[in-house]
């Protein structure tokens, strides 16, 4: 019945990611955190301002995307899912911090995280369908953020189908 439900919600908040990892990107290349660093800004600050910023948006995004699943999910707890949701974003949040170290080209790293984002979700749906979920299995594929939350997901509309 909720065939999709998993997708659309990892998908509203990868967009809100890769536009993160963009813009944190466009600044590394376009070295203003440099220009900042000489007017005697500290990378705590720096990290910290960023790291405010998006958690601030992807509040926004978790109390909608919590509201409209009590909505559909009546039984589901809203606090649940927000809680869920919220972790997925700090989850992201990390994922784009740890991108952002390994590039330097703003494009290339929109590409990989692109590319990562498509990844993680094809592991979750190629696990999601798999005829022998073990614990090991799903353990490692909770890794990814996205495997993780859409595994959560499916737990949860699984109890809710009970």
């Amino acid at each position: 019945m909720y065939d999709g439900f998993d997708f659309l919600i990892t998908l509203s908040f990868g967009i809100i990611y890769l536009r993160m990892t963009a813009f944190m990107m466009l600044e590394k290349q376009r070295k203003i955190k440099e220009v900042m660093r000489t007017m005697g800004m500290t990378n705590t600050s720096y990290y910290g301002s960023w790291i405010l910023h998006e958690f601030l948006i992807f509040l926004v995004a978790s109390l909608f995307t919590a509201g409209m699943v009590k909505a559909t999910l009546p039984r589901l707890s809203f606090w649940v899912m927000l809680t869920l949701c919220l972790l997925y974003s700090l989850m992201l949040i990390s994922q784009s911090l740890l991108v952002q170290v390994f590039f330097t080209r703003a494009k290339i790293a929109i590409l990989f995280a692109t590319f990562l984002l498509i990844f993680q979700y094809a592991l979750s749906f190629v696990f999601k369908n798999s005829k022998q979920q073990t614990e090991l299995l799903s353990t490692s594929v909770a890794v990814f953020p996205i495997s993780a939350m859409a595994l959560g997901l499916f737990g949860i509309l699984q109890h809710h189908s009970a």
